[in-house]
């Protein structure tokens, strides 16, 4: 039975399923169908599309556990706490940069007090150590994304200034085999 689209008639409706046409394809669901794509689907080129470039509370959580639970491949942990910066907004009162900066107080510091607030006082990391490389790249991608952080007017907010120095101040490598002089 012919299907009448716009006063033409086709018995079948077809994509360029070989991918042989330029095009620019986007996908518009709700925030719920974005969470379900990244935590049940198992292919990682799936999952990086749904860590696009959102802003809400319920995404910034589930890209915070994205980044802690590591059945994840590593890269699309790095990603997701990239696309924290987006949710570092001043709509979502910096949620995203207090994810930010719990997680990586979760990776690179041990904790005598939970309750201490995060922006008030200097954090001294524990001694580097890189044996984890999948680690590694996940600390690095979390400095990446909170030294990202902007105001609306495109300047750094100052706890993100001051801790990023205090990362510079006070980086030991005493305990690390791998030479990580320059902190890249």
């Amino acid at each position: 039975m012919p299907w009448p689209v716009s006063g033409w008639e086709s018995t079948s409706s077809q994509m360029d399923a070989n991918f042989e046409w330029i095009a620019t394809i986007a996908f518009e669901q709700p925030d719920f169908m974005w969470v379900l794509q990244l935590q049940q689907d198992h292919d990682v080129v799936a999952q990086l599309k749904a860590l696009a470039k959102q802003s809400t509370a319920i995404i910034s959580s589930t890209f915070t556990k994205t980044v802690l639970v590591s059945n994840y491949y590593y890269g699309i942990q790095c990603e997701a706490a990239i696309a924290l910066v987006y949710c570092a907004i001043q709509k979502l009162d910096f949620l995203g940069l207090f994810y930010l900066f719990k997680l990586f107080l979760h990776y690179c510091y041990d904790l005598e007090d939970l309750n201490q607030d995060l922006f008030a006082h200097i954090c001294i990391q524990k001694p580097n150590d890189f044996s984890d490389l999948a680690e590694y790249f996940i600390q690095k991608s979390l400095i990446h994304a909170i030294s990202q952080v902007p105001f609306e007017n495109g300047k750094t907010p100052s706890v993100v200034h001051q801790f990023l120095v205090d990362q510079f101040r006070y980086n030991n490598n005493t305990a690390n085999l791998v030479s990580m002089i320059y902190y890249k």
